[in-house]
């Protein structure tokens, strides 16, 4: 066998480049060879969900169960999601087919591309520039009411003003779905309660939440999770059957509490105004028009509480039993439902009962369960001003 010839430094370089122009060659070193160590980091998991959700248009459960696929298989990376397929979606078993995918697929590797993996991608920033634009366009009427310091303790700058005129608001109607409807009337009742208009929108928002998860879960809309009970030394508020968890503000304020957060004032406020528009105005004096013909010359809101919910089902729009559809609300329905006052209004007990006020409500399968005029008396009682929550 002949002595093994010494490489030469020609001969070195020369191996040098075979073996690099055989790695180019294939993709997958060549990504990595290129690859920068921005590649490496991984997105916030809740990053991915929001982008998921706001520019992909996929529900907030499933955008979850994708990303926890992804996190899952250590594929939430910048350079895995630039990469990304829709079959390696499939293998990893994230919860998308059709269109669907195609859209999770184009988001993910939006955000792969992204320049700054902290930061916003160019699609978020024009989807988060709409929204502020939107939410311009809806308060030029209204005041930016966060603009001023202190502005959300001022009872002023969330002001309605409701149209109590029965002849401006006769023949007016609105088409929207039922969740803002209850929302609203849950304010008016609140509001005929004694609760401040902060406390009314906060607390309502939590009762119509409450209530919308319970109709979900009956539904099989949503999972079934053992339902929060309320702890007997939490102060709450009995409203319309249900228990609404209260906290007590520095300023002697309450404010509602959902699934162990504060619920800010503001946030009914906005839905309100974001589903009704300029017939917000009409809408809430109707509303109040049909609370203030149930509440006596005292001040006591017994009645309206006990029959509030029943009120509320004969003027709520039709949707024929179809979640989250869109129905037309008519003013005129929920003015013909006003009780008419009677002779002697401090003697109410007395006093016969009109032929147009409503039945005394009975038990409905959607109503809360619990009886609404017991927790109006516990409700009303402690203040004149405004109902303690009980503890």
């Amino acid at each position: 066998m002949p002595p093994k010839r010494e490489a030469t430094h020609s001969d070195r370089a020369a191996g040098l480049l075979k073996r690099l122009r055989a790695t180019s060659a294939r993709p997958e070193t060549a990504a990595r060879m290129h690859a920068s160590p921005a590649d490496d980091v991984a997105l916030p998991l809740p990053r991915l969900i929001h982008a998921l959700h706001t520019i992909g248009g996929v529900s907030v459960v499933d955008a979850m169960a994708i990303v926890r696929a992804l996190a899952h298989a250590k594929r939430n990376t910048r350079g895995q999601l630039r990469r990304i397929s829709a079959p390696e979606l499939e293998e990893i078993g994230a919860r998308c087919t059709g269109t669907t995918r195609d859209r999770v697929v184009q988001v993910l590797h939006t955000l792969g591309a992204s320049d700054d993996a902290a930061g916003l991608s160019e699609a978020e920033r024009e989807g988060r520039q709409n929204k502020l634009r939107e939410d311009v366009k809806l308060r030029r009427e209204w005041g930016n009411a966060r603009s001023v310091p202190g502005a959300l303790e001022d009872e002023g700058s969330l002001d309605f003003h409701a149209v109590v005129d029965a002849d401006a608001l006769r023949g007016r109607h609105v088409v929207v779905n039922r969740s803002p409807v209850l929302t609203a009337w849950c304010v008016v009742v609140l509001q005929s309660l004694g609760f401040s208009t902060h406390e009314a929108l906060s607390i309502a928002q939590c009762y119509v939440s409450t209530t919308a998860e319970a109709r979900a879960r009956s539904l099989g809309r949503q999972q079934q999770r053992d339902a929060h009970v309320v702890s007997a030394n939490q102060p709450h508020v009995d409203f319309m059957g249900v228990k609404i968890p209260v906290i007590c503000l520095k300023n002697g304020r309450y404010r509602g509490m959902h699934s162990g957060e504060v619920v800010p004032p503001t946030r009914a406020f906005d839905y309100l105004r974001r589903s009704m528009f300029q017939m917000l105005p009409q809408v809430m004096g109707a509303l109040t028009l049909l609370a203030n013909s149930y509440v006596d010359a005292s001040g006591n809101a017994e009645a309206l509480h006990a029959a509030a919910y029943e009120l509320y089902t004969e003027f709520r729009p039709e949707t024929h039993g179809e979640w989250g559809k869109r129905g037309t609300l008519y003013l005129d329905v929920i003015l013909g439902l006003r009780r008419e006052a009677p002779t002697h209004p401090r003697d109410d007990k007395s006093a016969p009962q009109t032929h147009d006020a409503p039945p005394a409500p009975e038990a409905s399968t959607d109503a809360p369960s619990a009886d609404p005029s017991a927790t109006a008396r516990d409700a009303c009682r402690p203040r004149p001003e405004r109902p303690t929550p009980a503890t």
